[in-house]
């Protein structure tokens, strides 16, 4: 995450609406905490900005298909899985098994497990 000027962060607070639903934005919070408890920074994750910002482009590209390498706890498979068609598909890489664990119990309970398949092991593999 790359720290924005407060002014800044305040502006886009102000003139950015939602884009998720309260339940997925609920979800997004619990993980959020989740991640911090569980001792990962979360200074790795996207902030609620960039993950309305990735969401909205997945809805104005009409991607279908999605490829993440690095999931983290899953906070921005969360965002974009949330945005993806009926139809869409991704798929997130994480090597470390610990992240892997939270981001597929948020996954299963923001119901995208249909949409996103969490893979566990190094990507080039």
């Amino acid at each position: 995450m790359i720290p924005l000027d407060p002014e800044i962060r305040e502006y886009a607070a102000k003139h950015t609406s939602p884009v998720f639903s309260k339940e997925i934005l609920d979800i997004m919070d619990a993980l959020k905490a989740d991640t911090r408890n569980s001792g990962f920074d979360v200074f790795m994750m996207i902030t609620m900005h960039q993950a309305q910002f990735m969401s909205e482009l997945v809805c104005i590209t009409g991607a279908r298909r999605i490829l993440e390498i690095g999931t983290l706890t899953g906070y921005s498979a969360v965002a974009m899985g949330s945005a993806l068609p009926f139809d869409g598909k991704m798929v997130t890489l994480e090597i470390n098994p610990e992240a892997h664990a939270i981001a597929s119990r948020y996954i299963k309970m923001a119901k995208l497990e249909d949409k996103v398949e969490l893979r566990l092991g190094p990507a080039a593999d």
